[in-house]
């Protein structure tokens, strides 16, 4: 647990306090990247999707620090992404996991580095001016169909 926190909550902070020096005075943007396990409830899942959501909240309370510095902290929620994470976290039934994915994912298909990557440079944009302190949930519609992962 102490690993898992220090990597994605302490990481994702200290990470932001070295940026924000280095953005004084220029255009700048922090977005972090959850994960779908922070939106509901994964199978060996517990310490990485309660990290996760912990980044998400304080994605939320940097927004409200930074912004009047002029530096938009957002976050993206990917969803199911195929990588290399996505494999050794599914372990050995990562692929039946998929295809439950796909049949329930309205974009039918699990999204792509790529994808996800769109989303950030979006939010690093002049046309995300406005987004402050959110997190986009990014998923082919995932979570709008998907029963609870508890369920």
């Amino acid at each position: 647990m102490d690993k898992t926190f220090a990597i994605t909550v302490k990481g994702f902070l200290v990470a932001a306090q070295e940026a924000v020096p280095l953005m004084e005075g220029r255009r700048g943007r922090i977005v972090a990247v959850s994960g779908i396990n922070s939106l509901g409830c994964l199978p060996r899942h517990g310490t990485l999707g309660a990290a996760k959501a912990a980044m998400e909240v304080l994605t939320r309370y940097l927004a409200t620090e930074l912004a009047p510095r002029g530096i938009p902290v957002n976050a993206v929620n990917p969803g199911l992404v195929e990588t290399d994470s996505a494999r050794f976290y599914g372990g050995d039934g990562y692929e039946a996991w998929k295809a439950q994915v796909i049949q329930v994912t309205p974009k039918g298909r699990v999204g792509t580095p790529e994808d996800i990557a769109r989303v950030i440079a979006f939010l690093c944009s002049e046309e995300a001016e406005w987004i402050c302190g959110q997190t986009i949930v990014a998923d082919g519609g995932l979570t709008l169909t998907a029963p609870s992962p508890a369920e």
